[in-house]
Order: C-alpha cells, then sequence, then structure tokens
C-alpha cells in the first residue's frame, strides 16, 4: 500500500517537473521572470530613491540635531558648573546654618542665664532685700488665723513703760467732789506721765590763781585735773554723743557737727578735726577687751563665722565676724582666704562652726553647720530655672519639714534623716544625668554635688538640735559694717578699719550683755578723761 502512494507521488512530480521544463524550453518562463526582475528592479530604485531623499532629510535632521546637541551639551555642561557651585552655596549655607543653630544655641543658654541673674533677688539668693528695690512683700511661715492686727479679746493689754518722775503735780479734786459726801476716796491714784527730753549745756570752769617768781619769771599755778590739757576740753557725753552718731548711726562728720550744734542750740560747735580723733580713745580701750572676747569665744560650743568686703583708699580688704549669742568680735584683714582667718579665735577653736559654704572655714573647728537659709533660696532659684527638674522642689520641700519639725522639738532619727537626703540628691544626680545643665547654667547641678559631698555640714542640726541651721547671726553683724560702707564708701587707711572693728566689738558684745552703746561710751571717754 505504501509502495503504491509513493508511486503515485512520484508520478506527480514528474508530470509536474515535465511541465515545468517544457515552459523553460519555450522561454515563455523566461519572458515572465525577466518582466518581474525588471519591475522588481524599478521598485527597488523607487524605494532606494525615496530612502536616498529620506537620508537627505534625516542628514538634515541629524546636522540640526547635532547642532541642538552641541548646544545642549554647552547648556548641560554649564548646568553642571552650576548645580556645583550651588551645590558648594548649598555646602556652605549648612555650615552656616550649623554655625547659627549652634550661635542660637549658645544665645539660649546665655538668655537662659541672664534671665536667672535678673530674676535673683533676697528669695533665692543670697542678695539682701534691702538692694532690691520696690520688692514684694516678705512673707513669714506663720498659719493665718484671719484676725484682725492688734490688741485681741481676751488678750492683756501691753501699756507703754512708765518711768520714775522728776516732778509731781498733784492735781486737785473735781469740783462735785468738793463736801459731797456721795464721793469717798479708793486709794488708788491715777497717775498719767508726760516723757520728754531735753539738751542742755553744762560748762564747767576751773579757775586757778598764776603766779611768777620774782627771781627766775617762771610762772606757775595750780594743778588741773588730769585731762584738761586744752581752754576747752569735751566731756564724756559730748564725746559719747558724736562718736556714736558717727559710728554706731553711721552719719557723716560734718551732720553730727551739725546736729550737735543744732540740739545745743546753736552753742556747741565742735571741730570735725576732734570727731574724728575720738576714735583713738576708744580702740586704746577696746583692745584688751577684745583679747577677753576672742578668749570667751573659744569656750563656746558653736560660733558662727561670716565675712565681707570693704574698700580701703578703693582696693578691696576683708572682714571677718565671729560671734555667738553673747559675744562678737571683728578682724580686719587685707584678703579672704586660708591664710587670713589665721590668727582669728577660729585658729585655735575645738567646737562647731557654723557657716556659709566657704571651704576655708573647714580647716577648722571639730564640725560644721552650713547655712541652710542660703541653701532654700539657691534651691527656689534651681526651681525657677530648672522647671522640669523634680528633685530641687522634694529637697526644698523635706529641709523645710525637718527644720519645722527641729523648731518643734521632735526626735528625728539621724539616720533615717540621711537615707531620705541621698535618695533626693541620687535623684538629682539622675535628672543631671538625663538632662544635663549648660555650661552658662551650673548654679544647680553645682548645688546638688556639693549638698552630697558635705552631707553631714547639712544635717549637723538634725543630730545636735542646739546647733542653729542658719548663719543669720554672723550675717546681722555683717550688715553693720555694710552699712558704715554705704556711709564712707571707702576708708582711707586700714587703721581706720582695725579701729572700727575694735569698736564694733566692743559694742556689740556690751549690747548682749545688757549694757547700751552710749553708757559703754560714757564709760571709755569717763576713763580717759580722768
Amino acid at each position: 500500500m505504501k509502495l503504491y502512494e509513493e508511486n503515485n507521488r512520484l508520478h506527480a512530480e514528474n508530470a509536474r517537473l515535465r511541465k515545468q521544463l517544457d515552459s523553460y524550453k519555450s522561454g515563455e518562463e523566461y519572458s515572465k521572470i525577466e518582466k518581474q526582475y525588471i519591475s522588481t528592479i524599478e521598485k527597488q530604485n523607487k524605494t532606494i530613491s525615496r530612502l536616498e531623499h529620506e537620508l537627505e532629510k534625516q542628514n538634515g535632521r541629524y546636522a540640526e540635531r547635532g547642532s541642538k546637541i552641541r548646544n545642549l551639551e554647552m547648556l548641560l555642561f554649564a548646568a553642571r558648573a552650576e548645580i556645583a557651585e550651588l551645590h558648594e552655596k548649598i555646602q556652605d549655607k549648612d555650615k552656616e546654618i550649623i554655625s547659627l543653630t549652634k550661635e542660637l544655641s549658645e544665645e539660649k543658654e546665655l538668655n537662659h542665664k541672664l534671665t536667672a541673674q535678673i530674676k535673683r533677688d533676697f528669695t533665692n539668693s543670697s542678695i539682701p532685700s534691702s538692694l532690691v528695690p520696690n520688692h514684694k512683700k516678705i512673707c513669714n511661715s506663720r498659719t493665718k488665723t484671719g484676725k484682725k492686727p492688734g490688741g485681741q479679746p481676751g488678750h492683756k493689754g501691753h501699756c507703754r513703760k512708765q518711768y520714775e518722775p522728776t516732778k509731781i503735780i498733784e492735781l486737785p479734786a473735781p469740783a462735785e467732789v468738793e463736801g459731797n459726801k456721795e464721793y469717798y476716796r479708793t486709794g488708788k491714784t491715777v497717775k498719767r506721765q508726760i516723757v520728754d527730753l531735753s539738751f542742755s549745756v553744762n560748762v564747767t570752769e576751773y579757775r586757778a590763781d598764776e603766779y611768777r617768781s620774782r627771781i627766775t619769771g617762771k610762772t606757775l599755778h595750780a594743778e588741773f585735773p588730769k585731762g584738761l590739757y586744752n581752754e576747752v576740753c569735751y566731756g564724756p557725753g559730748i564725746n559719747a554723743t558724736a562718736y556714736l552718731l558717727n559710728n554706731y548711726c553711721n552719719t557723716s562728720i560734718d551732720k553730727v557737727q551739725e546736729f550737735i550744734k543744732v540740739i545745743s542750740g546753736g552753742q556747741l560747735e565742735i571741730s570735725k578735726g576732734y570727731i574724728a580723733s575720738l576714735w583713738k580713745k576708744v580702740s586704746k580701750n577696746a583692745e584688751d577687751i577684745c583679747k577677753e572676747i576672742a578668749q570667751d569665744l573659744l569656750l563656746s560650743p558653736y560660733i558662727n563665722v561670716d565675712g565681707t568686703n570693704v574698700r580701703i583708699n578703693g582696693k578691696q580688704a576683708y572682714v571677718y565676724v565671729t560671734a555667738n549669742e553673747k559675744y562678737t568680735l571683728f578682724h580686719y584683714r587685707d584678703s579672704k582666704g586660708l591664710k587670713a582667718i589665721q590668727g582669728t579665735p577660729l585658729t585655735d577653736y575645738q567646737h562647731t562652726l557654723v557657716h556659709d559654704h566657704d571651704v576655708s572655714y573647714y580647716h577648722f573647728g571639730r564640725e560644721h553647720q552650713e547655712c541652710l537659709a542660703h541653701v532654700l533660696r539657691y534651691l527656689q532659684d534651681s526651681i525657677e530655672n530648672e522647671p522640669h527638674l523634680k528633685w530641687n522642689t522634694m529637697m526644698k520641700s523635706y529641709l523645710q519639714k525637718l527644720i519645722s519639725d527641729t523648731k518643734a522639738g521632735s526626735q528625728l532619727n539621724y539616720e533615717t534623716v540621711m537615707i531620705d537626703y541621698l535618695a533626693i540628691l541620687d535623684l538629682a544626680l539622675k535628672e543631671y544625668s538625663d538632662h544635663p545643665p549648660s555650661k552658662y547654667y551650673r548654679d544647680g547641678f553645682c548645688l546638688a554635688t556639693r549638698m552630697k559631698e558635705y552631707a553631714d555640714a547639712h544635717m549637723l542640726f538634725v543630730q545636735d538640735p542646739s546647733v542653729p541651721y542658719t548663719n543669720n547671726l554672723a550675717e546681722r553683724e555683717c550688715r553693720k559694717i555694710k552699712r558704715k560702707c554705704k556711709q564712707v564708701i571707702s576708708f582711707r587707711s586700714s587703721q581706720s578699719v582695725i579701729d572700727y572693728c575694735a569698736f564694733l566689738s566692743l559694742i556689740e558684745t556690751k549690747k548682749n550683755c545688757g549694757i547700751s552703746p552710749f553708757d559703754a561710751l560714757l564709760s571709755i571717754f569717763s576713763t580717759c578723761e580722768q
């Protein structure tokens, strides 16, 4: 079957090939092929012509595009150069922005510091309230009762002190009492006093006849009492008044001279030189008393110590104050520091010192109590300038509670108090680790560090309630120096400061012993005149 099909296929293929061979032999197929070739050549020529024309057009376009490309390449080069320049400018601007950001941050921190300085007053720093004009009312810690000021119902009234009369005037009985048996004497006497002060000039004149020798011509007279060296001498009352006004009331010599002239009715006009020379008599008598005060201070269970600066001919000097409730001693020094404290009672003192934070004091004494009044004000400063921190508010409340409990006589456990105290300071250091202090305001951080380092010196009053928790005693004494400095502006010599310190030591100690400054000066000048 397969052979038959293959045979048929071959016969058909043979017939087709014979037919094709006949057409080639006759030339008909060649003619057809030629026509087809010519037609194809013509089409190709047309196509070539069209493509050549298209090529010319494309060459023109290419040349135009090449020119555009060259222009674009030039523009691209210029753009790249401009981009590079702009990139450099951007980098410069970035650097400028970084610099300005840093400068702005610095300015903010500086502004923070300056704002903190502006806000500082007597409530959050050691600035006294007298240096803050128009300051707000100073509130006390007493609980408000809502009662009106003045005497309260049921309370015994406080009358003015009555004095020993120098003159008594008996008033006659009322007219309605005379001859009226309805009235009788109760045995009581109703008294009213007029207390006044008068000034008078008492002049005591000593006279002595003069004698002359006929042989030698020498004159002589009776010896006058000691101290009467000039034609006119002033007594203890005038000396004490003048010196007290000038050095205790801080009145200028000109005003002292004017005041004495006014109250004497113009009779006394003491020279300014005489008033200025009175310090010699006082300082000479005060030296021995100051030595006694120094010895008595060494026996005190605690001493308050502080210092303040003075000006001598425009240069800075220093005055130290050592005091307790009874004795006060002032010391002049050229400067402050450890060397300046040598020679004061602190050198040999072996008990408790109460002071502000001055590390020089830690070289003396056995125990120390730092002034918590300063600490509370510094904490308030930290609260106002670091409101994002919690330790400062906690520490202020805790110290105020300890002080209140100590005043009330509560028995506090020192170990428990120290644990709570150190826990608050640990919180402070953690907060400063999370929020580092700026270089312009580090007061809060320094305070926390100092309070932890000197923890025992801040909490001594808890362990020993007899020790005061503030240094107000010494600071009050320093104010006397400050007031004198305000009056004189600048002392003329160091000796004048030394003499003034001796005078203050004498007067303040006498006051603590119940002796008035005037009586103390009267005693000194009376001794000098004898």
